[in-house]
């Protein structure tokens, strides 16, 4: 978990962690040296923290790199400190790697949030996305509901630090290329969406980063431009398909049945993901009364 000057956020997102249902969990904080009450949050969570170093850095991808070389475990999960790990996920996840031993990636689609509307916005729909999808057309696949055996961590090397925009993509489509991966209908992670994020302050950056990793990507494979142009024709019906016409109908469908059903479903969940998931356990929350 990269972070900086996040406590606010980083209490909720620490709490979602701690209701998991599932142990061993191993929490990696790596902080860049933050001057709020980061700290205090991370001692009031007390046993949770595995490891917390705060110290000048060099960006998100500079504390993810430090913190994939400290990491033990043989599942990773990078979680920024506002997103949230919605619940069961981390006992669903090992549980499917657990019965396929050959699996290397999992991932779902993703919920948006924000917080202070109690808005919530469900993703698209991503089952059967492919290396192909995201290298030739950035089909994006959210982070935060993404999770990886430690094999594939080998194929993000070298890690560029000074990408600012384009960071969860310049690690997760490498190790997506020729990975075995399962999207599961139940989502891991919920995105929270808050006013200046960086890729909707430097859009223009977003698209310039994420072209040189599309350029790095198909360089490090062997592929020259004039092939990469016929794999994108060759490949673009198919991921108009599936991609584009069939997540339009499904979500048409998706519509359609909150209409007829009042949303019922998706308000229930709201009132338990606002009033009960985004609030951080009982005891925590009375070691932090007067500090966030």
């Amino acid at each position: 978990m990269p972070s900086f000057n996040g406590a606010r956020y980083l209490v909720k997102t620490l709490g979602s962690l701690a209701k998991q249902d599932y142990a061993p969990a191993e929490v990696i904080v790596m902080d860049g040296g933050s001057t709020d009450r980061t700290r205090d949050v991370i001692e009031a969570y007390g046993p949770l923290i595995t490891t917390f170093v705060s110290e000048p850095d060099k960006g998100q991808l500079d504390a993810i790199r430090k913190g994939l070389e400290v990491a033990k475990g043989d599942v990773f999960y990078w979680c920024n400190t506002d997103d949230i790990v919605l619940p069961g996920t981390f006992r669903l996840v090992a549980e499917k790697f657990a019965a396929d031993p050959s699996l290397q990636m999992v991932f779902s689609d993703n919920i948006a949030f924000e917080e202070e509307k109690r808005l919530l916005v469900s993703g698209p729909r991503l089952a059967g996305t492919s290396f192909k999808d995201r290298f030739l057309f950035y089909r994006h696949m959210p982070s935060e509901c993404i999770f990886w055996r430690r094999e594939l961590t080998e194929k993000v090397y070298p890690i560029d630090t000074t990408l600012r925009c384009a960071t969860d993509v310049s690690l997760t489509m490498p190790m997506h290329h020729n990975a075995r991966t399962l999207w599961v209908r139940q989502r891991l992670g919920a995105f929270r969406m808050v006013a200046g994020q960086l890729s909707e302050k430097y859009r223009d950056r977003t698209e310039t980063e994420l072209e040189l990793i599309r350029q790095r990507t198909r360089e490090k494979l062997g592929i020259s431009p004039e092939e990469y142009a016929r794999m994108k024709q060759k490949h673009r019906l198919s991921f108009f398909l599936r991609a584009k016409l069939y997540t339009k109908l499904f979500s048409g469908a998706r519509f359609l049945g909150r209409k007829l059903t009042g949303d019922y479903a998706r308000k229930k969940f709201a009132k338990f993901f606002f009033d009960e998931w985004l609030l951080p356990p009982p005891e925590i929350s009375r070691k932090l009364q007067g500090i966030i």
